[in-house]
């Protein structure tokens, strides 16, 4: 699994926010940032006597409430002080007539006006005591000083220089950190010191060391590799246990020390100082040990499937060579069913019967040849698991005997049955007695095979044992019934509930938020009354003739919905358009919009403030366009004509970016784009829409997976487009994930300013367990279901009853089960809300195999009242369907376009390392952006060239393009590198 810095990692914020003047500044900015108020006007008067000196006065007061702090004269743009010049009636050359003493002296006065505080010590301190505090959670500094910047603002504090602030975080960053680094090594004795110095030794004959092993991704589920990573994980254990030394430091801190040394190899490691070196060793083991029971775990899941589904191919193999059997025994069945319908006497019946029998080899011969037979009835596959197991058994044994599992209420027998399993020791007895555990709680079709003695009820067959308690226990695993304590991802999400989600005042705010101020009983009724409502308007819509027909199974046919017809006139314009479309490197494209938002500040060293390369924002501009276009560091350095290395490159990508970094970049991007008119001509931003496509990647790793449809080996590219066009969030899953369980994370960990509350997916994006958690966090789930008339629907209540769409319901919706877990539905809520909980972390554990957990079995409960009163729309309103439609095919176009700018290689994703290969998607996706973004400029420059030209339009054909035109782009070729950005646009909007 990717790692992040932190729980809020994907809310954390820029690399540096210091108030600056904007850099390009129109008639729209000026007015609204620099133009004098009323009372404002009315002030001036009173402090400044010549109009010149008033001027200078508006001019200093508009600049502080713009950036929070006062600015000399020749660092501010003659285009604000000539607009404010103009406002109050003067000309700009008086303004730059006054003295240096003038304007010291009217500071104070704005201060007072504003009532804002100088700074000085006592801002000082405040700064000093912000800075200290964050510190002791957070590595860096441009996060110290943005908190700074915060707490001066909301305290109406006057801002210093920005190198007064770089000195205050820069000792507070050291004072902080040195006493921790300190405070962590003080746990540590001389022997383990030495054992973490001698992780970072290198071999000189295999040229790596210990610590590269630390930070090596577990390959694809092997006995082999299962066996290498179980061997890995007791070696870990054996080193220094980095709890007790870490246990004062804070989480998210220790977190990113461990991101900033897997940025590292042990040569560059070994540089930092002693405390500082032992520090982040510690972290990254802490982290490795999470990670790896991460992987242990995901690999016992996969191993078990392949168990699974080998016992049912042979399962198929053992019915088609018992083909001949099965006729033999069905023709004697019939033989004895015609002698048993004659009228023959009862002598002469027998005599038949036993001759039809010794024509089958006889009674014994058939009855072992019909018990055989029920043994696999209802297609049981389980009597050959024993077979299919034996080859993992070992491993996985031991594996069970690792992992340090906690069970629920309901799984305590099968945590009985796995210790007595895999604690024993040749030599091995033939069948366990064990004590204090029920046979009961053992499946039923488990049973003949696991109980095998009829005369010993207490005696559970070792081997089948083994065989039941492996299966099961990856069972309750993916079913939420069973954790690995200290895992990342397969622990038990309840423990990371903060304390403050149970909070009664804060649950009752989110209740009153959301509508359900009266408690269960309110938040019972309200979605009773709804999905009630929505029946019955169904049921009065088929019984108005005309508007709907119904079936022959006497469900509602819904009409396919048809796509509409693209007008002549957009066909006409998208051409004229094209004409005037400059032609576009996609580096090109990449250096506009750095150069316009300067996305790149996101990216540098961990703890530092500056990058500490030369021209960093250019070489992080040909990093972005090597990795996001699939080059590679060694083909993109030949094709940029030797202005950079290969080295240099994957140094850059290696050490200066991180996937939170890509992903807040490309927030600015999305930002940028939000502020054009065009894009609201295909969406507003309000929706999200959710999708996956196939991308091919090297084989040995845990998320490569042979993709049945696509016959590829490789994993799942997850993607979140709003409804304008432009791409949200990217994430790497494996072919063999449930999409839905992801579908909601990146509302919620989206860093832009769109913030869709409505998602649409197809099938595969919907669950009832989704649709439960949707409703609870505020998010409109809207699928496009491609088999809806098979999925169950719910009524109200048992006794209600519909002229029309009886048969659409199956059952009715226990209420109960929903109120009596209302207030964990509420704690939920509020710990995804807050960024301490993924909502995917929740949907991996409670999913369709969560029958026994009730807190599961009841968000399945809320998610089906929420789907049923969804289909029961979906089924009336054709707008509705029409909308999802045209969302969705949105997704599958971007997924085209993006695999279009991945042009370098087909293998987009270069590594077998979970984290590179989320990194190579979220690169491709601030890529795509990036040229998202320079063709709506380039879409809008055309059509205002065009109006100025003469040529009308209908400002409705927009709606019928988009952003991802390919043919203006160039892909192939050298690409320059001393490309002249252009500059800020100067239309946003549409022509008028």
């Amino acid at each position: 699994m990717p790692m992040t810095s932190d729980p809020a990692a994907s809310h954390r914020s820029a690399r540096l926010v210091y108030p600056e003047l904007p850099e390009q500044l129109g008639p729209a900015d000026l007015h609204r940032l620099f133009s004098p108020s009323y009372h404002e006007r009315q002030w001036a008067p009173t402090i400044a006597r010549t109009p010149a000196s008033r001027a200078a006065l508006l001019v200093q007061l508009k600049v502080f409430q713009c950036i929070g702090r006062f600015l000399g004269t020749e660092d501010i743009p003659a285009v604000i002080v000539e607009h404010i010049a103009g406002q109050v009636g003067i000309s700009s050359e008086l303004y730059r007539s006054q003295s240096e003493r003038t304007l010291y002296r009217h500071r104070p006065a704005v201060l007072k006006f504003l009532g804002v505080t100088s700074w000085g010590s006592s801002a000082r301190k405040l700064a000093e005591s912000t800075m200290m505090k964050l510190a002791s959670a957070r590595t860096d500094p441009a996060d110290l000083i943005n908190a700074a910047v915060d707490i001066l603002v909301q305290s109406h504090f006057e801002l210093p220089a920005l190198i007064a602030l770089r000195r205050i975080a820069g000792t507070a960053h050291r004072r902080v950190n040195a006493g921790q680094w300190r405070e962590v090594c003080e746990h540590l004795d001389e022997q383990q010191r030495a054992r973490l110095e001698a992780l970072l030794i290198v071999d000189p004959k295999i040229q790596q060391s210990p610590f590269a092993e630390l930070c090596r991704p577990a390959g694809r589920a092997t006995r082999k590799n299962l066996n290498a990573l179980i061997a890995r994980y007791e070696w870990l254990l054996r080193l220094p246990d980095p709890t007790a030394a870490l246990h004062l430091v804070a989480d998210s801190k220790v977190l990113l020390w461990a991101n900033e040394a897997m940025r590292l190899n042990a040569m560059e490691l070994r540089e930092y100082v002693t405390p500082r070196r032992l520090t982040l060793l510690l972290a990254v083991l802490r982290h490795a040990r999470g990670q790896l029971l991460d992987e242990l775990t995901a690999m016992l899941l996969k191993l078990v499937r392949r168990v699974e589904t080998k016992s049912e191919e042979q399962l198929t193999d053992w019915y088609q060579a018992r083909h001949a059997k099965t006729d033999a025994l069905i023709r004697a069945f019939h033989n004895v069913l015609v002698i048993a319908g004659t009228d023959q006497a009862p002598k002469r019946k027998v005599a038949q019967l036993d001759a039809v029998f010794a024509d089958h080899g006889g009674r014994d011969s058939l009855r072992e040849a019909c018990v055989e037979h029920l043994r696999h009835e209802k297609q049981n596959w389980r009597p050959f698991a024993r077979h299919a197991f034996a080859p993992l058994r070992a491993p996985l044994l031991k594996l069970a005997e690792l992992l340090p599992l906690q069970a629920t209420e309901a799984s305590l027998d099968l945590l009985g049955f796995i210790s007595a399993v895999s604690n024993e020791f040749p030599p091995y007895s033939d069948c366990y007695e064990i004590a204090d555990v029920s046979s009961e709680s053992l499946p039923r079709d488990w049973r003949p095979l696991v109980l095998d003695d009829p005369n010993h009820p207490d005696l559970f067959n070792r081997r089948q044992l083994e065989v039941v308690a492996l299966l099961e226990l990856a069972a309750a695993i993916k079913a939420g019934d069973m954790f690995v304590n200290g895992s990342l991802s397969y622990d038990r999400f309840w423990d990371r509930l903060p304390p403050e989600t149970a909070d009664p005042t804060a649950m009752a705010a989110y209740a009153a938020s959301r509508g359900w101020a009266e408690g269960p009983d309110g938040f019972v009724r309200s979605l009773k009354d709804s999905l009630e409502r929505q029946a019955f308007y169904l049921d009065r819509a088929l019984g108005t003739d005309g508007f709907m027909r119904v079936g022959k199974d006497g469900k509602p046919v819904v009409t396919p919905v048809d796509a509409l017809p693209i007008p002549v006139t957009a066909i006409e314009l998208q051409k004229q358009l094209m004409q005037h479309m400059p032609e576009r490197p996609v580096l090109a494209a990449i250096t506009n919009t750095e150069n316009w938002v300067e996305w790149s500040r996101h990216f540098g060293l961990p703890s530092r403030l500056s990058p500490q390369i030369k021209d960093a924002r250019h070489r992080y501009v040909l990093t972005a366009f090597a990795y996001g276009c699939g080059l590679g560091p060694t083909q993109a350095a030949r094709h940029l004509n030797g202005t950079v290395s290969a080295d240099q490159l994957a140094f850059v990508d290696r050490r200066h970016v991180d996937i939170d970094d890509l992903r807040a970049a490309s927030a600015d991007l999305i930002n940028l784009y939000a502020q054009f008119e065009l894009p609201r001509q295909w969406g507003l931003g309000e929706a999200a829409v959710a999708d996956g496509t196939h991308f091919s990647t090297y084989e040995d790793n845990l998320l490569a997976e042979r993709h049945i449809r696509y016959g590829k080996t490789g994993g799942i590219a997850y993607r979140h487009i709003a409804d304008n066009y432009i791409a949200l969030f990217s994430r790497f899953i494996a072919c063999g994930t449930y999409e839905a369980t992801y579908i909601l994370d990146a509302l919620l960990h989206n860093l832009s300013d769109l913030k869709p509350k409505r998602v649409h997916a197809d099938t595969h994006g919907q669950s009832s367990a989704v649709f439960g958690l949707a409703y609870l966090m505020g998010i409109e789930l809207m699928p496009r279901i491609r088999r809806w008339r098979k999925l169950k629907m719910y009524r109200a209540e048992r006794e209600s009853h519909y002229r029309h769409i009886n048969e659409l319901f199956s059952g009715s919706v226990n209420w109960a089960l929903i109120r009596e877990h209302y207030s964990q539905f509420l704690q939920l809520a509020l710990a995804i809300q807050s960024g301490m909980l993924a909502p995917s972390t929740v949907l991996a554990r409670i999913n369709s195999y969560s029958t026994r957990n009730r807190f599961g079995v009841a968000l399945q409960e809320l998610g089906k009242a929420v789907r049923t009163q969804f289909l029961l729309e979906w089924i009336m309103d054709d707008s509705m369907r029409r909308t999802v439609h045209n969302c969705t095919t949105k997704v599958e176009r971007h997924h085209r376009f993006a695999k279009h700018l991945a042009f370098g290689s087909e293998v987009i994703v270069r590594s077998n390392d979970p984290l590179d290969q989320e990194k190579s998607l979220v690169y491709n996706e601030l890529v795509a952006n990036a040229v998202v973004v320079q063709n709506v400029v380039d879409q809008t420059q055309a059509l205002h060239l065009l109006k100025s030209q003469g040529v009308e339009f209908e400002i409705a054909d927009l709606a019928h393009m988009s952003p991802y035109w390919t043919s203006n782009l160039k892909l192939y070729g050298d690409f320059p590198t001393d490309l002249k950005p252009d500059p800020m646009p100067n239309h946003f909007g549409l022509p008028s």
